[in-house]
């Protein structure tokens, strides 16, 4: 985009140009605006590339970003199996204990009424 736009400005300045050396204005007016093209057209050139590195940054901090997914799903599915796991021991633990509980008062109950 910056590229089209500095080519329409140097073929707009070479135009600009023409006309003033046909209506014979000085040359100091003339370098002038040749300095100004050059200096817009070496910012649209940095700001070109500036926006490249930025795009080629951009990508490679996805990628990376993308590994680090790619690391990280799995641990998370590890954990997640874990937690899930251990929830499952302790729901069966606490039922174990209840039922021990249970059976406990029973017997305690049968021994109170003897």
């Amino acid at each position: 985009m910056l590229e089209n736009y500095s080519d329409k400005v140097e073929i707009q300045c070479e135009k600009f140009i023409s006309a003033l050396g046909d209506s014979g204005d000085d040359e100091k007016e003339i370098d002038k605006v040749m300095d100004e093209d050059r200096s817009l057209c070496d910012r649209a050139t940095r700001y070109v590339s500036l926006m490249e590195q930025l795009s080629m940054n951009i990508v490679s901090q996805l990628a990376s970003k993308k590994d680090t997914e790619k690391k990280v799903l799995p641990a998370q599915e590890e954990l997640k199996t874990f937690i899930l796991e251990q929830s499952l021991h302790q729901r069966e633990f606490t039922e174990r204990q209840s039922a021990q509980q249970h059976e406990f008062m029973e017997y305690m109950m049968k021994d109170i009424k003897r």
